[in-house]
């Protein structure tokens, strides 16, 4: 099999498993993100694409090895003072998101 062809197999089997495993906005955003990141590296040089594909390659297996189980609560008492203002900070950039884009539809 040619280097192209494992790369597109490669590829194809990441948006299955987005298509089986995650919910619809984060198939989404994931579904974009791949496909961004593929056709960047199209032309990139030999050497680097081994690093390129292993890491696509480890993505893929940590996906199979959540299963289904994504958007799970997290419990906050396990988290570090550091980890509780990226929250915090990442719910306000959300809630403002949403705000910007219910304005938007009306």
């Amino acid at each position: 099999m040619s280097a192209q062809a494992k790369a597109m197999l490669l590829y194809r089997t990441i948006l299955r498993e987005h298509k089986n495993r995650l919910p619809i906005v984060m198939r989404e955003m994931g579904n974009a993100y791949v496909k961004n990141e593929f056709s960047l590296h199209m032309k990139a040089k030999p050497e680097h694409l081994g690093q390129f594909y292993n890491a696509w390659e480890e993505y893929l297996d940590g996906l199979r090895m959540k299963g289904n189980n994504f958007g799970a609560d997290i419990n906050e008492q396990n988290l570090s003072q550091a980890q509780k203002d990226k929250m915090k900070e990442l719910k306000e950039e959300t809630r403002k998101v949403v705000t910007s884009k219910d304005v938007e539809s009306n």
